[in-house]
């Protein structure tokens, strides 16, 4: 039978009965001596907390923690070279304001050594790679030798058609991933967001290996700070002076890379990046902007000033191209036909990078995990039925118990029982009822 008014107000009683043991329980246990003629406190602060408290109701700024000790971004050892004493280097003056477009931090230098070997380093430190590359575009010398510094990357192949019978082509590697230069005993490379300097003072047999040593040794740069500019992987690779690509952000860069367009035309305001190459007797300069409306409107701009006869050079090599959000200039020595025929090989090239493939699953491995997902929940659901009998079963009848009652309230006397299998006489019966009986 359903549960009476009695049932349902001994339930509320018993949830009112369990919070109120549970806030009792709780208060009794902060309570409780943590030892031997000592009580436990809530708070206590320390002095110095103490000291920060009445500050800040004096209205004193709270003092902030220290900086980080920054990185050490030379290696005490590389190779068989040992580092001597670092010094911090400032760059020099004619550089100084290029080097903070690039967002120059600081700087170490120091001499290592190897028997009577020694070799002078020097590292640079930029917030990210875009502004580690360009300082390496603006301070390399014309006539090194670019090369690849660091480890190797295995060689990719294509095939254009997908056809079994061709034979596959090679693919070119990005334009940052020779990341070095060299003349003689001089190396100049680049790692992330470190440039890094070294010098022989005289030749060493291996030094293109001891160079290879002392960038394995160089602090790595996590994240998205590691990754090259994508503009110079947009001039086109045919003809191209590797050793002539130069990289700016900013005016001061542009001007000292031997840019030939006024600073102002360019609106590096609005966040454009630049790079410049020589093809042969010629330079290909790409503008990128951040949308191609913008784009539009410096093209506009850059063809009046090259109408207006500011750039030296031969008119016939000047030209102009808009490409989405690039603009394309050529100048210098060529003639018409080869200018047009090298701004027809400039396309805007779209970029999507992936973090990580994800593997594909096997309908097997699918089953797999739906059939354990199922058994799992089963499992929880089953123990959450147990404990909440457990809980509420046990807590009433530990109530009752309490109340000196037995665990069960079966034997009660406001059961109500109807007693059919006793004789009538028993079951108290009238003689209307057995009347109505017969």
């Amino acid at each position: 039978m359903g549960r009476g008014p009695q049932a349902v107000v001994l339930s509320k009683m018993n949830m009112k009965f369990f919070r109120t043991i549970g806030a009792l329980a709780m208060g009794v246990a902060l309570c409780i001596p943590a030892a031997h003629g000592q009580s436990t406190k809530l708070f206590q602060p320390s002095a110095k907390q103490m000291q920060s408290i009445r500050k800040m109701l004096a209205g004193e700024k709270p003092q902030t923690k220290t900086a980080a000790k920054p990185r050490t971004l030379l290696p005490a050892r590389f190779g068989g070279w040992a580092r001597g004493a670092v010094r911090a280097v400032k760059p020099a003056a004619e550089n100084a304001a290029a080097l903070k477009e690039f967002g120059f931090k600081r700087g170490e230098e120091a001499e290592y050594s190897r028997g009577a070997d020694k070799v002078a380093v020097r590292v640079m430190e930029f917030p990210d790679a875009t502004g580690a590359y360009g300082a390496f575009t603006m301070l390399r010398s014309s006539g090194t030798e670019t090369v690849r510094i660091g480890p190797k990357e295995p060689v990719k192949v294509a095939s254009n058609s997908g056809k079994d019978h061709e034979k596959p082509q090679a693919v070119v590697p990005p334009l940052t991933y020779f990341n070095g230069a060299y003349a003689g005993d001089h190396f100049l490379f680049w790692k992330g967001d470190l440039l890094v300097d070294a010098t022989f003072a005289q030749p060493v047999e291996g030094e293109m290996a001891e160079t290879q040593s002392l960038e394995a040794a160089l602090p790595q740069t996590m994240g998205t700070k590691g990754i090259a500019p994508v503009l110079p992987e947009q001039l086109p690779m045919e003809g191209l002076d590797a050793g002539s690509v130069r990289y700016a952000i900013g005016p001061a860069g542009y001007q000292q890379e031997g840019g030939v367009l006024p600073s102002a035309v360019m609106d590096f305001d609005t966040d454009a990046e630049v790079v410049m190459a020589r093809y042969g007797k010629g330079t290909l300069t790409l503008i990128s902007y951040p949308t191609p409306e913008i784009a539009q409107a410096r093209e506009a701009a850059i063809a009046s000033v090259l109408k207006s006869g500011v750039v030296p050079g031969p008119k016939e090599a000047e030209r102009v191209k808009r490409a989405g959000p690039l603009v394309a200039m050529t100048s210098g020595g060529f003639t018409g036909a080869e200018a047009d025929a090298l701004l027809k090989r400039v396309h805007f090239q779209g970029t999507v990078s992936f973090d990580q493939l994800k593997p594909e699953e096997s309908e097997v491995a699918k089953t797999a995990k739906l059939l354990v997902g199922i058994a799992s929940l089963t499992v929880i659901l089953g123990l959450a039925a147990i404990l909440l009998g457990f809980f509420l079963g046990g807590g009433r009848a530990l109530y009752r118990v309490m109340r000196g009652k037995p665990a069960s309230s079966v034997t009660d006397e406001e059961f109500i029982a109807l007693d059919l299998n006793k004789p009538p006489a028993v079951r108290g019966e009238t003689a209307r009822d057995k009347a109505a009986g017969e």
